[in-house]
């Protein structure tokens, strides 16, 4: 795998070499740089491969990595992730990672075949190869990333420096914290294992392991071990990794003996210790490890021990997880077992999800099994696309829809109920007026990036902000007319005329919280300026009237927003002086 060089030495890495696998988790460890807390998807089936839960486990954002040839994108796959990851993570938004540059012929598609036809309430957009390459150059997250999946001569000769730098004598403490240091900006480098470093005279007493510990590798430095101690950076980091080992034997007598061994071990066989013929060889060396870790196998004796067993009880049962479908409309859930199975029912499963409760029944031989379901609904449970997702299923079900079960990603079908067949007439047009709320909820929430929990009883104030929030982030870029504007900047301005620009956080109440909307730019074509006891008055010059206010989503605001925009956020004005190209800016 070769690195090519660009422009002034910037690295292309070749993204187009990965499997898919190594895509997906580089796609997991570029999304640190937007947020630390995100985690992978284990369970590569559900629409995502990353995402980002708030503390209610609910998921802010998702994303979703895609390995496509250039002008080889399959949008009906993209579009069933989409359907997929809502249904069952419910994010208001979603990133797609591409590993090329798009076309203009596909960011075109991109809004017509994926944006235009997903008919969900979620924001959709895209990480191209440009920003890929620049989160792998120059974030650290995207740096060690890149010293995992793009080894190169330079990276590697680094790493022996540094390994280089554990020998020589050391002139005092001083230099022996600078060594540890620079051992550990060594170890640093790993994107999967964080390292402890012990070191002891040989023979000195054991120093146990911590808890968590997955892998120690110890190393002879004259008459000293040094061991390092590594553990998983985040749950599934070792089976990103593809942390493996596997026996190796030698060609002859003895490596036959120590096959033969191998194989008639077993538990009751008690420490069986193999001397010689057999080896050991690591499948993937981790990125802190390379320079004392090896790819070549490693000879010696082997020494197997059986596992003590444990009084700890066991793991309770895998939840059954899956995609209830009831008509057009689909709500992931896990079901558990119930602490007791409903009268007459020999076992019950139980799941939840955007209020929406299914208690699912069954009795019966495996081969003539019997179901049942029954279900309970409440209001304000969940965010607002779970609660809508919910709702639109118990719609679907009291409208006489059979009810499915599917399997994530196949989309097999693991169980089918039934429709009922009593009518629930009145119970519909209830969740009617519902699901209308919601779905104007719900698109607030793909807006804003965070999800809202719309209450069971709404208050009168909670429709009249949400109208108004509607209404504004439907039609982002406002245009008319200015006559008088007062500033209050930490600085004066100039006095000729300037252009002006106003960053101004929005913000609404709603469901008894402070809801983000954005940061509303306003430019005002050209102003002359006044100083006043209290602030500056901006007044338009003659035949400058006009205004532009565009509102920026909260995933998309301005590099000037970056900063904060003033006291306790009330904005930052900005002017350029046309007559000079002089600019500035002077926070409010």
């Amino acid at each position: 795998m070769t690195v090519q060089a660009k422009g002034r030495g910037a690295r292309v890495y070749p993204l187009e070499e990965l499997t898919d696998g190594e895509f997906e988790g580089l796609t997991y460890l570029l999304a640190r740089v937007d947020d630390k807390a995100v985690v992978p998807v284990r369970n590569h089936d559900r629409g995502l491969d990353v995402r980002l839960p708030d503390e209610r486990q609910l998921t802010r954002r998702g994303w979703q990595a895609k390995r496509f040839e250039k002008g080889k994108i399959h949008w009906d796959q993209c579009r069933k992730s989409v359907e997929t990851a809502v249904a069952f993570w419910r994010p208001p938004r979603i990133t797609f990672v591409f590993a090329h540059e798009l076309s203009a012929r596909e960011q075109e598609e991109f809004r017509t075949e994926l944006v235009e036809r997903v008919a969900l309430p979620v924001a959709l957009d895209y990480m191209p190869e440009a920003e890929v390459q620049r989160r792998l150059r120059d974030t650290p997250d995207g740096r060690q990333a890149a010293a995992w999946l793009f080894a190169d001569s330079e990276l590697e000769e680094e790493a022996l420096r540094r390994t280089i730098a554990m020998g020589g004598e050391l002139r005092d403490a001083a230099h022996a914290a600078e060594r540890l240091s620079e051992i550990q900006r060594h170890l640093g480098r790993d994107p999967h294992l964080d390292y402890t470093t012990i070191a002891q005279e040989t023979g000195a007493p054991w120093t146990p392991a911590a808890q968590g510990t997955a892998l120690s590798v110890m190393t002879q430095e004259g008459d000293r071990e040094v061991r390092f101690d590594a553990r998983e950076k985040f749950p599934g980091a070792l089976e990103q990794l593809g942390l493996e080992g596997a026996f190796v034997f030698t060609d002859d007598e003895a490596g036959r003996r120590a096959r033969e061994a191998l194989a008639q071990a077993n538990p009751d066989s008690g420490t069986i210790s193999i001397e010689s013929g057999i080896g050991f060889r690591m499948t993937k060396v981790p990125v802190g490890m390379r320079g004392v870790m090896t790819d070549e196998p490693v000879f010696g004796t082997v020494t197997l021990t059986p596992e003590t067993s444990s009084d700890e009880p066991s793991p309770p049962p895998p939840s059954l997880v899956g995609i209830i479908a009831a008509g057009e409309h689909e709500l992931g859930m896990a079901f558990a077992p119930a602490d007791e199975a409903v009268a007459g029912w020999d076992m019950t499963l139980g799941g939840a999800a955007g209020g929406l409760e299914i208690f699912h029944s069954m009795r019966g031989e495996p081969e003539a099994l019997e179901h049942t379901l029954d279900w309970r609904h409440t209001f304000g449970e969940g965010s607002a696309l779970e609660q809508l997702l919910g709702c639109r299923v118990m719609i679907a079900v009291l409208k006489g829809e059979a009810v499915r079960l599917l399997q994530p990603g196949t989309r097999e079908q693991i169980w089918l109920l039934a429709p009922v067949v009593e009518t629930y007439d009145e119970d519909v047009r209830d969740l009617r007026a519902r699901e209308r709320l919601l779905a104007l909820a719900a698109e607030l929430e793909a807006w804003v990036g965070e999800p809202l929990v719309v209450p069971a009883r709404p208050t009168d104030e909670d429709i009249k902000a949400l109208s108004q929030a509607l209404g504004r982030i439907r039609s982002p870029e406002v245009k008319g007319s200015w006559h008088h504007v007062r500033v209050i900047p930490d600085r004066p301005l100039p006095t000729d005329p300037v252009e002006v620009r106003v960053l101004d956080v929005r913000e609404t109440q709603l469901f008894g919280a402070a809801v983000f909307l954005g940061v509303e730019e306003i430019h005002l074509a050209l102003a002359t300026s006044t100083a006043t006891e209290d602030g500056v008055d901006l007044r338009p010059v003659e035949g400058h009237e006009q205004v532009v206010a565009l509102l920026h989503r909260p995933a998309a605001l301005p590099a000037e927003a970056a900063r904060p925009l003033g006291r306790t956020r009330g904005g930052r004005v900005m002017y350029r002086v046309p007559t000079d190209g002089s600019t500035g800016d002077a926070a409010r």
